[in-house]
């Protein structure tokens, strides 16, 4: 199963170390780690410390969509969850880009702190138990959103572009009236 996971940690060098054995648990062909990151988290900005993408991977969306959520965390929200609520577009789409909803981006939120460090990963894992004993043995805490599909940034792309045409043709109607009306008022002075 594709899945986006974070996995939050005190240190750099226990992410790093955490890093390190899931690639060797991706060479064993236990999962499949399509990108990951380590991060460390400031109080203004996010450090990437280090980034890879599988090689052998065809599709490289599957490396944007972690440097995306990269982006994400690094962003300040209130909340996400909030966010979409009120339909924040520029979230929604990001959120759909990255595949990821606003409830984990929240919840990753909560816990990656200024002074902490993170794997950001793209992984496909049938099992999750390796994963989690390695995070548990480097003192991490997962979280795992499962990936939609591409398919949910194009809808929420052509959702956009239906908001925008349907401001433009309310614009229309609105300034037609207008033009209506004073056609109108200008028959009623004329009597």
């Amino acid at each position: 199963m594709d899945n986006m996971l974070v996995a939050v940690f005190e240190t750099e060098r226990q992410a790093s170390a955490a890093a390190r054995a899931m690639k060797e648990l991706s060479t064993e062909g236990v999962v499949l780690v399509y990108a990951l990151a380590v991060i460390v988290k400031g109080f203004k900005r996010i450090a990437i410390v280090n980034f890879a993408r599988d090689q052998n991977s065809p599709d490289p969306a599957l490396a944007t969509a972690t440097r995306s959520l990269i982006g994400l965390l690094g962003r300040s929200w209130q909340s996400a969850e909030e966010a979409t609520a009120e339909c924040t577009t520029d979230l929604m789409i990001e959120l759909a880009n990255v595949g990821v909803d606003g409830g984990f981006l929240d919840e990753v939120s909560r816990h990656l702190l200024p002074g902490t460090a993170a794997i950001v990963s793209e992984v496909d894992e049938e099992r999750l138990t390796p994963i989690d004993t390695l995070l548990e043995s480097q003192g991490g805490i997962g979280f795992r959103c499962v990936r939609r599909e591409v398919m949910d940034a194009q809808i929420a792309n052509e959702m956009d572009a239906m908001h925008r045409e349907n401001q433009t043709n309310e614009g229309q109607l609105l300034h037609t009236r207008n033009q209506a009306k004073a056609k109108l008022e200008v028959k009623m002075k004329a009597k």
